[in-house]
């Protein structure tokens, strides 16, 4: 007899960010903007040493203003994107999730609307630290928190999930080998 596993949670920034950055859809941007910005500053350096040769050049001057808003706008531009993606993610809805042997069951309860996710080889499983994120053939993602299921159960679902996507991986690929 399959078990179902049901759980109920509404989402927070910090989960939908950490499932963002392990889906890979959310980049670090730390080290391009270091980057970006050493390079920007030798340029200022270089322009500014034109300046010291010849101030009425007004060229070098236009040069490290573009040198400055760079700095600025690499340093300023990636986080503002970067919250402005998490909070389009993060609506406030709760979600009605029901797990069992070969799919999940989505509804959320705001508006009602729901689907059906069949765990098989088109689904790929993430795990962050207290999540497990779902990428759907679709390209979505189904994020779903550890803290939205019982202690025990944890362990339980990714079990379920586990099972779901490799079962059925063996499946399709022998449909594929005859399909060819």
């Amino acid at each position: 007899m399959d078990k179902k596993y049901t759980a109920q949670y509404v989402l927070t920034f910090d989960e939908v960010k950490e499932a963002l950055i392990a889906a890979g859809r959310l980049k670090p941007y730390f080290k391009t903007s270091l980057t970006q910005t050493v390079v920007a500053i030798v340029a200022m350096v270089m322009f500014g040493y034109g300046i010291i040769s010849n101030p009425t050049n007004l060229f070098y001057y236009f040069i490290i203003a573009v040198c400055a808003a760079i700095i600025a706008y690499v340093w300023i531009y990636p986080p503002l994107n970067e919250r402005r993606s998490i909070e389009q993610a993060v609506n406030g809805q709760t979600i009605d999730l029901t797990v069992e042997s070969g799919s999940i069951s989505v509804r959320r309860q705001d508006s009602g609307d729901g689907f059906l996710v069949p765990l098989d080889s088109r689904c790929r499983l993430c795990t962050a630290n207290n999540l497990f994120v779902i990428e759907l053939p679709d390209g979505r993602l189904l994020i779903v928190p550890h803290r939205a299921f019982d202690g025990g159960q944890v362990a339980e679902v990714l079990a379920v999930i586990n099972d779901g996507i490799h079962r059925n991986t063996s499946d399709n690929s022998d449909k594929k080998g005859e399909n060819q």
